[in-house]
């Protein structure tokens, strides 16, 4: 897995939202699956940074940077 824990935190919570957006949007297992681990990857870093994970990504994009 490439290492984003350098990356801005506002960028990162984007490519969280991205990520939750298109598990939530996508028709296929494998990659609901996929997105929902990226997204654990990203919040697991923004915690330790001390950042609160919004409760739903309303605004992240199907498919956006930062989804798989």
């Amino acid at each position: 897995m490439k290492d984003y824990s350098k990356l801005n935190s506002d960028l990162l919570l984007q490519y969280w939202k991205n990520s939750m957006a298109t598990f939530y949007g996508c028709i296929g297992h494998g990659k609901a699956n996929a997105n929902r681990n990226q997204s654990d990857y990203y919040a697991e870093i923004l915690s330790e940074r001390g950042i609160k994970i919004p409760e739903y990504a309303s605004d992240g994009t199907y498919n956006g940077e930062g989804a798989v």
